[in-house]
This record gives C-alpha cells, sequence and structure tokens, in this order.
C-alpha cells in the first residue's frame, strides 16, 4: 500500500512505481473532483524492458538509438472503436515513453508487440477524434486484451478536390514553394529528405543550422537560438500546417510516435519569429517547424 499527499487535486498528475531497477510505465491519474484518487500499479521484476536506465546513460549520447529500450516481453492487442461503439481503422496505437506505434488493420484490430510488462499507457490517435490513454497491465510472455474508445474532435474539415497528381496536397496548397523562393527560412523537399535518409521523424532536421538535439531517458528534443548569443527555446512544431500541441511531452517525441519518416513530403525550419511567416509564427518569440506529409 502507498499514499501520496500533497498532491493538486486540480490537475491531471502522472505517478509511477519503481522496485529496485525495475519499473512500472507513467499513468495519468485524474481526481474527477474527489480529494482522493485510486490506482494500483504492476511492476515486472524479470522483464529487462522494464528496468530503469540511468539518466546519465544517455545525457550526453550524441546517438539517437541510444535512448531506445530493449525489447519487452509483453504484448497488447485489441480494438479501437468510435463514441458510437464502431471499430475505427488507421488508428495509431503506441505506448508512452516508447517509441514506434502500430495501426488498427482491415478487421479494425491492432497488436503492439515486444513491450514492457507491468502497468503501462496506451496512447491512441486518429484522425478526426480526440486522442486517448488507457492504462492498462501487461502480462509477461502473454498477451493482454484491450478496448480503447475515442471520442470525435469538434472541429470538421471541409473536404477537398484535388486535380492531378502530386506527392502532397497538403504541401502544394500551402505555398511551400513560395516561401521557399522567398528564402524566409530552411527548406527539404521530398527528393532531400529520401537523400538524406532517416528513421525518426527529428532526422530530417538533425542537420539544420542552429537546431541543436538533446538526449534523455525520454527521447531526443531540439531547441535553438531565435537570435545571436540568445537563450535556447523550443520551437513550435506545425504537422500539415496545424500546430501540434502536446499531450505532455515534448511535441517531437510525440510526432515521431505516430509520424514515419517515410511519410515526410517536406520540411520548413524558422530560426525565429521575424523570419516565420503569420501562419506559422507561434507568438512565443522562438522559431518553428513545419512538417508536410505525403497523404
Amino acid at each position: 500500500m502507498f499514499r501520496l499527499c500533497g498532491v493538486p487535486a486540480d490537475i491531471p498528475v502522472f505517478v509511477r512505481a519503481q522496485a529496485g531497477t525495475q519499473q512500472s510505465g507513467r499513468v495519468e491519474v485524474y481526481f474527477n473532483g474527489s480529494d482522493v484518487a485510486f490506482r494500483d500499479l504492476a511492476i515486472s521484476l524479470g522483464d529487462t524492458a522494464a528496468r530503469a536506465v540511468p539518466d546519465s546513460l544517455v545525457e550526453t549520447s550524441e546517438d539517437s538509438t541510444a535512448v531506445e529500450p530493449p525489447r519487452g516481453t509483453a504484448l497488447v492487442r485489441g480494438i479501437v472503436r468510435d463514441d458510437n461503439g464502431r471499430p475505427l481503422g488507421n488508428a495509431r496505437v503506441g505506448l508512452m515513453d516508447r517509441h514506434g506505434t502500430v495501426a488498427t488493420d482491415a478487421v479494425r484490430r491492432f497488436s503492439l508487440a515486444g513491450v514492457p510488462a507491468g502497468t503501462q499507457t496506451l496512447e491512441v490517435r486518429a484522425i478526426g477524434y480526440a486522442p486517448a490513454r488507457r492504462a492498462v497491465v501487461l502480462r509477461p510472455t502473454a498477451a493482454t486484451e484491450a478496448a480503447v474508445s475515442l471520442d470525435r474532435a469538434a472541429q470538421r474539415l471541409e473536404s477537398v478536390r484535388i486535380l492531378g497528381k502530386a506527392d502532397s496536397r497538403y504541401l502544394v496548397n500551402s505555398g511551400f514553394n513560395d516561401r521557399r523562393q522567398r528564402s524566409l527560412g530552411w527548406f527539404m523537399d521530398a527528393d532531400q529528405i529520401a537523400k538524406q535518409g532517416g528513421i525518426y521523424l527529428g532526422d530530417a532536421i538533425r542537420a539544420v543550422p542552429g537546431v541543436i538535439p538533446s538526449y534523455s531517458t525520454r527521447g531526443r528534443t531540439f531547441s535553438m537560438r531565435p537570435i545571436a548569443g540568445g537563450d535556447r527555446c523550443t520551437p513550435a512544431y506545425y504537422l500539415d500546417g496545424v500546430r501540434w500541441y502536446a499531450l505532455d511531452e515534448d511535441p517531437i517525441i510525440e510526432l515521431e510516435k505516430f509520424v514515419p519518416f517515410r511519410d515526410l513530403a517536406g520540411v520548413e525550419v524558422y530560426a525565429g519569429a521575424s523570419k516565420a511567416p503569420a501562419q506559422f509564427d507561434p507568438n512565443s518569440g522562438c522559431g518553428a517547424v513545419v512538417f508536410w506529409t505525403k497523404h
């Protein structure tokens, strides 16, 4: 049994349990107007993927693979439904704090293998629906069934009619080429992205002048200096022209979970608000990174 006292009850908090070198995943706890919240936590004592990794092992590493945890022994599978109970296709399912996601298949089911056992948090996204989290208890060397429901997002997008063939309708209609000709920032199109190569979304901006990578146990993040000699700041991120607001992590870490590198059609990087066009000005004094996909 455990108690955590003095916890703010007006916001969701994250909890994690650790026993020796083994730990559970982070789990989001809501108080829902009450003064007390209950949460049981399970820790796998044998799964090496559930082992705590000291920050000192990755803070000085320049290799992004250094933050990749070992493959776990658990398997979680299930179905994603909408708020009317209908199964959803092409929903992306991943585990909080770990790279890699899977999509629901033709029969609207997902299967996420190689994840650590114990209490973990599923993160689920689908276009047109609000993202959701679900705490699950995973058993080593066994499958766990899970069902997740998504609520439809309030925002509706008008239908778009596309004539001709293009790698990305967003890229063609966004003014990407006009901004590139005016040299307002740093640009990379699909051909340049393919030549550079990479595995994760952040690999596309790792060589951008003024963009500085940082590594931790949670993943690789980026910062920039909008003015010479200024302090580092975290840029705003946009996906297909829409600002990406992360649930709780750095936006690039969440984006890498749901957007494969191979889906990139274009990248724009603006080192400061003075260089960013109005639609990509985050009003924070820092710059912006804009990812365009092929879909």
